[in-house]
């Protein structure tokens, strides 16, 4: 069995970071602590979602400063898939409320802020916040 963490040189795994970086549009700025014995942190910028991801090295030289940037992008790559999980989860709980809102209009009803709250219930622990809807 191959360790694939430890297959590659130092080297070649800051490299191909660095590629992933570029592809992904991505901008590390590495933080050097301490002077003889050097470690780093990465502060990765994903400008496109105006967000930053914080990775902190470990071992010494160029080896802290791959970790640092690897972990950076864990970061990075675990926020992107719980947005995307938590916008699907969204979209899909928006459109059940709009085909519902929609019956209830034509049953010429109208939509209470109390009558959201009741049929949205079961969405308050995934969106964290129940939408509300006010009369005029």
């Amino acid at each position: 069995m191959i360790n694939c963490e430890r297959h590659i040189t130092t080297q070649a795994a800051f490299e191909r970071i660095c590629k992933t970086f570029e592809q992904e549009q991505l901008k590390p700025n590495f933080v050097s602590h301490g002077q003889d014995l050097k470690t780093y942190q990465c502060i990765l910028e994903d400008k496109a979602i105006n967000t930053t991801f914080t990775g902190c090295g470990k071992g010494l030289g160029l080896q802290s400063q791959v970790s640092a940037a690897f972990e950076a992008f864990e970061h990075c790559v675990g926020f992107r898939s719980v947005k995307k999980l938590y916008n699907q989860k969204k979209t899909s709980l928006l459109k059940r409320f709009r085909i519902r809102s929609t019956r209830l209009l034509h049953r010429k009803r109208y939509i209470t802020a109390q009558h959201l709250s009741t049929t949205l219930l079961p969405a308050k622990n995934l969106l964290g916040t129940l939408p509300t809807h006010h009369q005029p």
